[in-house]
Order: structure tokens, then sequence, then C-alpha cells
């Protein structure tokens, strides 16, 4: 890919201009909506009337609002958060790519849609730091391998996990994460993402077979191939009530 026409791509975007694109689910790709097509109200009027749709919102600068509607498929969250990798490298390089699902929306995607106005939270519009994850320089070349890892991210954003249990490790194309949900303030608005930690590169593991004791393997896939493995463990509370269970039945 290059980056650098990428780049000129983002840097030609009018700072605070906002680009709308929705979800086919048939092509597995996202189309643009028109400025002109968009209604005064803002693009939450869009929002609502398609709930089972995927939106992808770009913010300049930098960030991607994938919204997922209160009646889009499971099938659908996945394949759209797979096309908005791509999407954000071709439109707006560098773009940080949040997650939003409809009931939890933060106040800057409010902001952005128009379902709430800045000015009723005190807010002066275009007041809020942004910073891209790529700016070209050979530095940077640590930010495109994290952008890799938001990739898989945004996958484990849209598979639910089995309740009572948590993720702890992730292996995808030979690669070992340890899993942290972690939490950042964005606008004075709180989101947990799911932050992946790899393995160290000085990490040494002895060649051998090795048993994963107390966690459960979980496999995606996806037309016939591995996407990746989950490696889940039973929550303490799940614990709790399993070993409450266990008296109550001696």
């Amino acid at each position: 890919m290059n980056w650098c026409g990428c780049l000129n791509t983002s840097e030609n975007l009018e700072k605070g201009a906002v680009k709308t694109y929705h979800f086919d689910d048939e092509t597995g790709e996202f189309e643009e909506i028109s400025q002109e097509s968009i209604p005064e109200e803002g693009i939450k009027e869009i929002l609502v009337a398609n709930p089972g749709v995927s939106y992808a919102i770009f913010q300049v600068p930098f960030i991607v609002w994938l919204y997922h509607g209160p009646e889009t498929s499971v099938q659908t969250k996945f394949k759209s958060a797979r096309a908005i990798a791509k999407l954000r490298d071709d439109v707006l390089l560098g773009a940080k790519i949040v997650t939003v699902d409809e009931g939890s929306e933060p106040l800057p995607f409010k902001f952005v849609t128009k379902m709430a106005n800045p000015e009723d939270y005190n807010i002066v519009q275009g007041s809020a730091e942004f910073e891209p994850a790529y700016t070209g320089s050979e530095a940077d070349m640590t930010s495109l391998e994290k952008m890799s890892i938001e990739k898989i991210s945004l996958l484990l954003e849209q598979i639910p996990i089995p309740e009572g249990y948590e993720r702890e490790v992730i292996i995808h194309e030979n690669t070992m994460y340890a899993v942290k949900n972690a939490r950042r303030s964005f606008m004075g608005a709180e989101i947990e993402e799911i932050e992946l930690i790899p393995l160290s590169k000085e990490a040494t593991i002895e060649n051998g077979t090795y048993l994963a004791n107390d966690l459960n393997p979980r496999f995606l896939f996806e037309n016939n191939n591995l996407v990746l493995v989950e490696m889940l463990h039973k929550s303490e509370q799940r614990k709790n009530q399993e070993s409450i269970f266990s008296q109550l039945n001696e």
C-alpha cells in the first residue's frame, strides 16, 4: 500500500469535515452517502431510519466511528469490522476507529451526528485536540503495527463472550496476545477498549507441547478459514457460583 498516497487523501479533507458511509451486506463493502442526501437535522435521522445497518462516520481529524444500529446482526457487525480498517486506511490513514452501539453513544459521537448539542454541555466545537496515529516518519512503524492489532480488537468487539467467561489470550497468525480491557477518556467521555499486548520479542519459549490449564479454547472461522483462537477463563463470579451449587448438591 502507498502510505504517502493515503496521507495525501486525509490531508485534502478539510478539518472538521464529516464523511459518512453505510455498509452493504451483499458486497461486503462500505458505500459513501452523499452530503446532499443527509437531512439538515443531521446523520441521526439516517441512523434512526435504518436500525439494522452499520455505518462508518469519518470525523476529521482523526477519528472514525463504526456505528451499529439496534437491529444490526452479529454477522453484519463482524463483516463491517473487517471492512472498516481498509476503508480507514484509504480515506483517513492514522484515524482512530471507535465502535459505537445504539444506546451507548459517547458525547463526541452524539455531537457529530447531532444527537446532542455541544453548547448544551458548554463545549466549544473544535476545542478538542486530535493527533494522528501515523505521520509518515520511520519512527511511526510501531504505530502501523498497532493498527494491525487494532483490526483484531475490532473483530473481538463484535463477538459476544459467553456469560461467566473472560478473554485471557488471543492467537492470530502465529502471534499470541494477552488481553486487557482498558478505558480511556475522549472529549470528557469514558470509552472502553480491548487492548492486545503481544508476546515480547525478547521472550524465549522452549520448544515442546503445553497444556492450557483452566483455559477454554474458542475458534473463530470465516469462509472455512481459521481467523483467530480465543482462550477464555471463567470469571471469579462464575467460579463462586459453581462452588455454591457444588456445595448444595453434596
